[in-house]
């Protein structure tokens, strides 16, 4: 599918700005949830050069839209990155950016999610490229409070796109409703600090949860859990994990049953969570469901114990016989 939707790639307009950066609109097809539909995706190319990852928008047309009047807002917004990135201001995946007063491409609009590009579109971009994704003001006050993967989930549930969807509908409403967030606002997580943290993953298996990181990323990790007061419970925010086949989502009143979206004919065997919430200091070692996530509790000693693992780059394994799973541990990818 990737292969004959790289066939039919138009290049719409090439805009060569300064320094080497360009901006490059093309009109291409999107397996969306409403079928097949052409899109407009907008490609930097030039602002890895200050250390800023190249971005795309992609963006659905609608029946209505000529495909040669395509939208300007990505452009002027990839142009505004262009000068950031030379004050040496750059975002990264999980990352959000809200607007003030202004939106970008509808009213509805008023900020962006950064999440990894898709790999095989055929489009010109770098593996490590980053897709920016607009959101509504709900879902910015759910990112920002919550964690933006419970946004993703929620938009991949909405959107039938697993893991998540990197393209825009110019007609999308907030996935979020008010009463959503009233709801989330009387959950044990809303009393929890919560930190964003894409460089790493969890996933359930056969029993067992895993944190998934490189080493550099258990570094940075480490130095973060250093920043949170002693046996202070926190939680992490994770990107999606790639070895995972489904996703646990975020739907009203499932704190204990649980709901998922997941590949096409998969056994959900690989379960990817949206976070991972920490409570040390607890005499019990258990580890389980909640919400869209998982949650861990463990003793002052292990809690230590796995701080040095992830500052060192070592195993840490923890058996937690009381909980749903029995045990956790830290995954290492290269």
């Amino acid at each position: 599918m990737q292969a004959e939707f790289a066939q039919q790639i138009k290049l719409l307009s090439k805009e060569e700005i300064a320094d080497g950066f360009s901006i490059s609109v093309y009109e291409h097809p999107v397996d969306s949830n409403r079928g097949i539909i052409p899109a407009w995706a907008y490609v930097s190319c030039g602002l890895s050069a200050k250390a800023q990852k190249e971005t795309i928008f992609t963006v659905l047309q609608k029946i209505t839209d000529n495909p040669e009047e395509f939208p300007t807002d990505p452009i002027r917004f990839l142009r505004q990155m262009q000068k950031m990135s030379e004050k040496e201001s750059v975002v990264e995946a999980g990352d959000l950016t809200q607007f003030q007063s202004n939106s970008i491409i509808s009213p509805q609009f008023t900020g962006l999610i950064y999440l990894p590009a898709p790999a095989n579109s055929g489009l010109p971009y770098p593996d490590d490229a980053l897709s920016a994704v607009p959101v509504t003001k709900e879902e910015i006050d759910v990112c920002k409070r919550f964690g933006v993967s419970r946004v993703v989930g929620r938009l991949a549930s909405a959107l039938r796109c697993y893991p998540y969807p990197t393209w825009c509908d110019q007609d999308r409403a907030s996935v979020f409703s008010a009463d959503d967030i009233e709801i989330m606002l009387t959950e044990d997580l809303a009393s929890l600090p919560v930190a964003t943290v894409f460089y790493a993953s969890v996933m359930s298996e056969g029993g067992q949860c895993s944190l998934s990181l490189t080493k550099s990323g258990g570094t940075n990790l480490a130095a973060l859990f250093d920043e949170v007061p002693e046996e202070s419970p926190l939680v992490i925010s994770t990107a999606i994990d790639e070895r995972a086949n489904a996703l646990l989502i975020w739907t009203p009143g499932t704190a204990a049953q649980q709901s998922a979206i997941a590949l096409e004919k998969s056994d959900t065997t690989r379960m990817a969570g949206s976070h991972l919430a920490i409570l040390p200091g607890v005499e019990r070692h258990e580890c389980g469901p909640f919400n869209e996530g998982y949650v861990l509790m463990l003793g002052s000693q292990q809690w230590q114990a796995m701080k040095l693992a992830l500052r060192n780059g070592t195993d840490f394994a923890l058996a937690c016989p009381q909980g749903p799973l029995s045990s956790f541990n830290i995954h290492w990818r290269d």
